[in-house]
């Protein structure tokens, strides 16, 4: 597991979309270091609601990472948009961090 102070903490934001095109703010709400993680979106025109969690647990040099997301838009085509580059990014991001790790 990360260290806590590695972790990014309550305030914190992160811009998040497609190449250089970001049109999603995401607040950090709420830390427990190496526990949970909790954001919500910022005021988005098209999506009425935005929460996420994720949630760390481990044991024998291993860590579980339970990632939930509640989305409610507008449009549906837009609720799917938003769920495939969040699960994009956290798959992306997951990666990473496991290679990085892997190397150590």
């Amino acid at each position: 597991m990360l260290p806590p102070e590695a972790l990014d903490g309550v305030g914190s934001t992160r811009k998040m979309g497609f190449g250089h095109i970001k049109p999603i703010l995401e607040t950090i709400t709420k830390v427990k270091p190496c526990e949970l993680i909790e954001y919500r979106m910022e005021d988005n025109p098209l999506i009425s609601h935005h929460f996420g969690k994720l949630e760390f647990s481990g044991k024998d040099n291993s860590t579980r990472v339970t990632y939930t997301i509640e989305v409610e838009s507008r449009s549906p085509l837009v609720g799917r948009l938003v769920l495939t580059q969040l699960k994009w990014s956290a798959t992306r991001g997951l990666a990473k961090l496991n290679r990085q790790l892997q190397s150590l």
